[in-house]
C-alpha cells in the first residue's frame, strides 16, 4: 500500500518509471485471496483470453467497446478507439 499525503497529477506516472520497479496499478479482482496473479482487468477495445507464461498472451477485439464520448476521430490520446485486428498476440 503506497500512500501519498496531497494530490499528484505524476503519481501513476511515476510508479511506472523503470527506476521505481515498473510498478502496476492492479484492479483487486486481479489477484487471487493470497495476494498472487490471477488474470488481468482492463479497458480497452482489447479483452484478454489467453496467457501461456514465457510465451504470449492473446487479446481478442471486444467488439461492444464503446470510446469516450469525446472520442468521434483519431487524435493519440482518447479519440475513437476501435479493435483494428480481430487478435493480438505478444
Amino acid at each position: 500500500i503506497m500512500k501519498i499525503d496531497r494530490k499528484s497529477a505524476v503519481f501513476l506516472d511515476s510508479l511506472a518509471r523503470t527506476d521505481c520497479g515498473m510498478t502496476a496499478v492492479l484492479s483487486k479482482d486481479s489477484v487471487n485471496a493470497d495476494g498472487s496473479w490471477k488474470e488481468p482487468v482492463g479497458t480497452g477495445p482489447y479483452q484478454f483470453k489467453e496467457w501461456k507464461r514465457g510465451e504470449y498472451v492473446l487479446l481478442t477485439a471486444f467488439k461492444d467497446y464503446v470510446s469516450p464520448s469525446a472520442g468521434n476521430k483519431p487524435d493519440g490520446y482518447v479519440g475513437a478507439k476501435r479493435p483494428l485486428a480481430d487478435e493480438v498476440k505478444f
